[in-house]
């Protein structure tokens, strides 16, 4: 099915549509906040059991068992309500013509991984799995992971399917990304719909009858027609379903890194973590390649909350975190003190990076972690690479103007 249509958002509604827009989106919001309500309450009572130590340890370790599942529950519900919200400014953003790109060129295969690392934690059993690709291709980054993730989500909130699979092939010049899932599927009148702002109405035995909005499959249409492509879904009952986005060329081909390592350092950094947070996405990538090309494991993001959720649950600490200090409208101050009281083992080194001029916020970082001015010179990553592999010390602060303190 083909999707399309015109917006529906910011065109005059009538009454029975406004009110149901209205409906859709407060029950979209209602049960995740219902969901933060009851386990935060949850939390106050077992935060009083273990005050007043009126258990044993069989008892201790149930409080703790269940404190963890609560956590879990509110962050999961966080995560949705905060995707709503998203979803709804990105949709009048596009809609009211503020939507602004910034083209580059765009590797599939590591967007394609980034999408399904982020989203490890909210597959849980699901298989989900991204097919490798060297291909490249020219157009805005963020909204067009933006475009994928939320497919990757919705297949694994609403499909109930136990695989789902994400790749990238050539196609008349452009470039086709598939989304699958082996999931329940989709009705013939709900795919007529799939891409609609408010889905209608569910009157079948067992469902809720009130409205939903579909924003996040209603922006992936808008976001994919803003980039000059096309969507489409491909489902029937009981046998999966399966979301094709088209983008337009140029095409090419990834070639590996040429940065050739070198010394010491360079082998014995090999399979070493670093997790990675600028909102810039060019040094971003960059510096992620930079990384890779010695065998590294890396984790780069530019959303300061995805980063530091997925960050914060790893199982094992990054050997380096690498953090801009500027992030978006904030600094970040915030995030560096919660990633400090998490990793606080001696192995974890964290580097905070800077094109910012002097303030009173950049000195406090500097009085706890060590701060060093870009641009990422050859010299200076050479130097981590030293740091790294344990052949010189980093200082547990201060300005490293030209890492020559190292």
């Amino acid at each position: 099915m083909n999707a399309r249509r015109g917006a529906r958002l910011t065109v005059p509604m009538t009454a029975e549509e406004r009110a149901r827009l209205v409906a859709a989106l407060d029950h979209d919001v209602r049960q995740p906040r219902h969901s933060i309500e009851m386990g935060l309450r949850t939390l106050r009572l077992v935060a009083a059991d273990l005050k007043g130590r009126r258990f044993d340890d069989t008892t201790s370790d149930s409080l703790v068992q269940r404190m963890i599942v609560e956590l879990a529950s509110v962050q999961a519900a966080l995560r949705q309500f905060t995707d709503a919200q998203q979803d709804l400014f990105d949709a009048l953003r596009i809609e009211f013509g503020e939507l602004l790109l910034r083209p580059r060129t765009i590797s599939a295969g590591d967007l394609i991984e980034r999408i399904c690392r982020s989203n490890r934690t909210l597959a849980g059993q699901v298989d989900l799995r991204g097919l490798p690709s060297r291909l490249t291709f020219f157009s805005d980054e963020g909204w067009v992971e933006r475009v994928l993730g939320n497919l990757v989500t919705n297949a694994l909130r609403h499909s109930r399917a136990t695989k789902v699979l994400i790749g990238a092939r050539r196609c008349a010049g452009g470039i086709v990304f598939e989304v699958l899932d082996n999931g329940r599927g989709l009705s013939p009148a709900r795919l007529a719909d799939v891409f609609q702002a408010v889905r209608a109405p569910a009157n079948r035995s067992g469902e809720s009858t009130t409205s939903r909005s579909g924003l996040g499959l209603y922006n992936v249409r808008l976001l994919t027609e803003r980039l000059g492509g096309s969507v489409q879904c491909l489902s029937a009952p009981g046998h999966g379903t399966r979301f094709r986005v088209r983008l337009p060329g140029p095409l090419g081909t990834s070639e590996p890194p040429r940065r050739v390592p070198h010394g010491v350092a360079a082998r014995a950094v090999r399979n070493k973590l670093v997790a990675i947070l600028d909102d810039d996405l060019a040094i971003l990538r960059a510096t992620e390649r930079q990384f890779e090309a010695l065998g590294m494991e890396v984790y780069a993001d530019h959303d300061p909350l995805r980063w530091l959720g997925f960050v914060t649950d790893m199982p094992s600490p990054p050997d380096l975190v690498v953090l801009d200090f500027q992030l978006q409208d904030q600094d970040c101050s915030l995030l560096l003190e919660i990633v400090r009281r998490k990793w606080a083992a001696p192995r974890t080194k964290v580097l905070v990076l800077t094109g910012a001029s002097a303030s009173p916020g950049l000195a406090e970082v500097a009085a706890v972690v060590p701060v060093l001015r870009k641009p990422m010179t050859d010299n200076k990553f050479d130097i981590l690479l030293d740091v790294l592999a344990g052949v010189r010390g980093l200082p547990e602060a201060g300005y490293l103007e030209d890492g020559n303190e190292c």
